[in-house]
């Protein structure tokens, strides 16, 4: 993606009708457009998603937010999007050699999450992801300290749009992050 504030990626489509069987507690369905940074994460830190998205059913929704960014499903019947980013942490292991153990079965979902909001099939979602630059006062400024703003919502309705502001990786949990 690289690493520059004013990148911009934005995404459009279509809510679906619903499925015409469907369990909402057994079923879950999502659809979004994301951004994942695999590879090499911080000291603490597993994966690392902004997934704003559509969902149905048994999904993850909703969070605690700030501090502890503790994530939370909800069974739904109805479509509803909301602005997510989701992360994982390593579990916390004295004797490993940095202090943690980090793999598919060791380690701790977190989720930063918007607003949930119903939407209807046939309406039109916009997801998008920015880069802002928060404390620059001149274009071209770099001072290091910026924000990823994720936005999902209904066109044309703003007062139906789900935000998250990631302000570093992890949202601070990892203590080896400071800015994008």
């Amino acid at each position: 993606i690289g690493r520059q504030p004013g990148i911009l990626l934005y995404s459009i489509f279509t809510v679906p009708e619903l499925p015409e069987e469907f369990d909402r507690i057994k079923t879950t369905y999502y659809d979004y457009f994301n951004i994942f940074w695999p590879g090499e994460q911080p000291k603490g830190g597993y994966m690392n998603q902004f997934v704003p998205q559509l969902m149905l059913g048994n999904a993850l929704a909703n969070s605690s937010n700030y501090p502890d960014y503790d994530p939370y499903w909800i069974a739904m019947d109805e479509w509803h999007i909301g602005a997510q980013y989701f992360m994982g942490l390593c579990t916390p292991n004295a004797t490993a050699t940095d202090g943690f153990q980090c793999d598919g079965d060791h380690w701790i979902p977190k989720a930063a999450t918007g607003k949930l909001i119903p939407v209807v099939p046939g309406e039109v979602i916009e997801t998008s992801f920015e880069l802002v630059d928060v404390l620059s006062s001149a274009p071209g400024d770099d001072d290091g300290r910026w924000e990823w703003h994720l936005r999902m919502g209904v066109v044309g309705e703003p007062h139906r749009s789900s935000l998250v502001v990631a302000d570093r990786p992890f949202m601070g949990l990892v203590g080896a992050t400071q800015s994008w």
